[in-house]
């Protein structure tokens, strides 16, 4: 007997694009990776993978880490080292957040939190 024949379109089996047929129970690692990888993803915009705060100083990320996103506590006068360029010397208003992939951080005035990421590139 086939696995085929085990199936209904009800159950398991599910009918792919090119015409093919797969089985959710093959699928399983792959569906589980794409969950892991949907849960760092949102860690980090969460900043569960921790993140410094910090007044007048130059900041850089844990090992194997990354500054993902930046709010600003008070006024703050930064230079951002990483994928967004153009930012030095800029002066933020409290309560303002962004996000990037920043190596290094440096805070000319006021405070900031620089929340972490994981470095996988």
């Amino acid at each position: 007997m086939s696995k085929d024949s085990l199936y209904s379109p009800q159950s398991s089996k599910l009918y792919k694009k090119d015409g093919s047929i797969a089985y959710i129970e093959d699928m399983y690692n792959e569906i589980k990776m794409h969950i892991n990888e949907t849960k760092h993803i949102i860690k980090a915009s969460m900043g569960q993978y921790g993140g410094q705060y910090s007044g007048a100083a130059t900041i850089t990320p844990d090992d194997g880490h990354i500054f993902v996103g930046v709010r600003i506590v008070t006024d703050a006068a930064l230079t951002c080292n990483g994928n967004v360029s153009g930012i030095t010397n800029i002066t933020f208003e409290a309560g303002s957040v962004f996000e990037g992939r920043f190596t290094e951080i440096t805070i000319v005035s006021g405070t900031i939190i620089a929340y972490q990421g994981l470095d996988e590139e």
